[in-house]
């Protein structure tokens, strides 16, 4: 069940409250009680969810009048965990059994506002409990989403936003198109849905979802909280939190072949590859991984210096054939490049890796430095303090740190150069090798390769791309179709007429869903709009008919044949005739209980 959001807007001045200082006098909206009731009435009401504004105030406290003493009661258990318009449920809470199809069932929103300094401290709309009857699906019905299904979203750029529409009621789709589109600057942009079949725009000004590596990832959106149901679904919208965020670091060629994506790095968000990031991305076939250590912890960011929306690209070559294979690179012996570092290095050699370093998206190499440790002695390395013995190679050691899990050996950090001029292997002649780089120059720093044995590296032709998050962009725009429900479809309909049932069959005298004595009935289920119901006996007298013409998936007999008068205990036969699909025959035990004159 799903409710709109009319009451939020509810602020009311408390005139009693005028005059004496005080700072708040003003009774404000604060959340919803769900409730279900046991009849119509609103009898016996059991409390279902609280949903209140995350805004400091939850549990209320109000002095109430009991056995002629006031005392401090709470009158509302909020959680002051965010408004929810939206509530499943399954189990009947008056009886703790599930819900079953055709039983009416009673619930109600009961919202509330609150002033700090009123008396009472709570104001409450009545409760106004209305029927729900759970049902499956009619005759020539179908659905083109089940609940919790995502709707297929197009996009018109490569930005990273996540357009996220979750379906809460498949029946209420309206078959129309809908788009999200954007107004603002660039910094100040905000997200809105239109429906594009009427024209109507239904969420104005919207805030984005902040998604990023550390946050989005690990939790995903959550649909309910503070979202409102709009023609039947959910829509959520997510923008990256910034554009210096790296994204995933995936293979995408393994030794050169081309390596089929695997999973994904958080919910709609495809890989583009296989994760090589961290030491549990190890396999049996593959003891390699990427790692990015600073302060002693690896971490995905610590890759990310300046990588700006480029992506990147490490292509696994050899050292051989000077600029067709391996990279150049030169070392340095300043241990600290996040912080001044990478400013006034003076190389102290030239050699090469077996890589290459690569601006994807610029189609443009890149120089790659290396920071300089060699062996501590007894074959320990420690690649975090940056002691050792400077060579100009490129050496792994091994090492024990816990945070690369098991004893592993590391390799040297690299740090990829972004100059503006083209590219030129530094070991046959590098231009202008210059002592006073910029930070800014910098888009990948502190790529640490380890593996279980030392040598054990990608083999040549191996792809690692590293992607960055892009974010929203004024021009971008999203789409999708809400598609329907199939209502009355004959050709479905031929094949579902045994979805049509009749309860309770047997009828045994009265059943625990009839008021009284003088309202008894059977109930049809799982009809289509237009159906008619001709009753007869075994023997073929024609008892009653009953014509439906209604939205409603149920009709109810009465009990009673054409002349209102109750029938007689025994079979009958109902003949359901649904035009333009079919017919279909049902039988039906009444047996009636002894009838008593009431006297007056």
């Amino acid at each position: 069940m799903y409710w709109d959001a009319n009451a939020e807007s509810y602020e009311a001045y408390d005139p009693l409250l005028g005059g004496k200082g005080l700072t708040d006098t003003t009774y404000n909206f604060e959340g919803y009680l769900i409730y279900q009731y046991q009849d119509e009435t609103g009898a016996n009401p059991q409390l279902l969810a609280t949903y209140d504004i995350a805004n400091g105030v939850g549990k209320v406290l109000d002095y109430q009048s009991v056995q002629g003493e006031n005392v401090l009661l709470p009158i509302v258990n909020g959680s002051d965990a965010g408004l929810r318009r939206s509530l499943e449920i399954s189990i009947d809470q008056l009886t703790n059994q599930q819900l079953n199809n055709g039983s009416p069932y009673y619930f109600g929103v009961v919202a509330y506002a609150y002033c700090p300094n009123g008396s009472p401290k709570i104001l409450m709309t009545t409760h106004k409990p209305i029927t729900i009857i759970p049902q499956s699906l009619s005759v020539g019905e179908s659905f083109s989403y089940n609940s919790g299904d995502f709707i297929s979203v197009t996009k018109n750029s490569s930005s990273d936003c996540v357009v996220a529409v979750k379906v809460v009621d498949p029946d209420a789709l309206t078959g129309h198109d809908y788009e999200v589109f954007m107004t603002g600057t660039t910094s100040a942009l905000k997200w809105n849905l239109r429906n594009k079949t009427t024209g109507d725009t239904l969420l104005h000004n919207q805030a984005f979802e902040v998604i990023n590596n550390s946050s989005y990832v690990a939790s995903g959106f959550d649909f309910s909280l503070n979202s409102k149901v709009i023609d039947g679904f959910y829509i959520k919208v997510g923008n990256p939190s910034g554009t210096d965020k790296i994204k995933e670091v995936a293979m995408v060629k393994d030794g050169g072949k081309n390596v089929t994506p695997v999973g994904n790095i958080a919910p709609l968000v495809p890989r583009s590859g296989i994760n090589v990031f961290g030491s549990s991305t190890t396999t049996n076939s593959r003891s390699w991984w990427l790692a990015a250590i600073a302060g002693g912890v690896s971490s995905i960011q610590n890759l990310n210096l300046n990588a700006g929306e480029d992506d990147y690209e490490i292509r696994f070559t050899d050292t051989s054939n000077g600029d067709n294979g391996g990279s150049g690179f030169y070392t340095f012996s300043n241990k600290s490049p996040l912080k001044t570092i990478i400013t006034k290095q003076n190389p102290v050699g030239y050699n090469r890796v077996p890589l290459q370093a690569w601006n994807f998206i610029k189609s443009k190499r890149m120089y790659v430095k290396v920071s300089d440790t060699l062996a501590l002695g007894a074959g320990q390395h420690d690649p975090i303090t940056g002691k050792g013995v400077f060579d100009s190679m490129w050496t792994g050691s091994y090492i024990n740190k816990q945070r690369l899990v098991q004893d592993s050996a590391i390799y040297e950090e690299m740090y990829f150069w972004q100059d503006t001029a083209s590219y030129t292997d530094p070991v046959l002649g590098m231009p202008n090798c210059r002592t006073t780089d910029k930070n800014t120059e910098y888009p990948i720093s502190s790529l640490t390769i380890a593996t279980h044995l030392l040598g054990s590296l990608p083999t040549p032709g191996t792809i690692v791309r590293i992607n960055t998050w892009k974010p929203v962009k004024p021009s971008d725009v999203f789409s999708f179709t809400a598609t329907k429900p199939k209502k009355n479809d004959a050709a479905l309909g031929k094949s579902t007429m045994d979805r049509i049932s009749v309860f309770p069959n047997p009828y045994f005298g009265a059943h625990s869903l009839e008021r009284d004595k003088y309202s008894r009935w059977v109930r049809f289920t799982n009809l289509p709009n237009t159906a008619i119901i001709r009753l007869y006996t075994v023997a073929g007298v024609f008892v009653k008919r009953i014509d439906k013409n209604s939205t409603s998936p149920f009709v109810d007999w009465n009990l009673l044949n054409e002349d209102n008068i109750p029938v007689a205990s025994g079979m009958f036969l109902a003949y359901i005739e649904i035009p333009g699909i079919g017919t279909k025959v049902l039988k039906i035990a009444i047996i009636q209980e002894t009838p008593y004159i009431d006297r007056l």
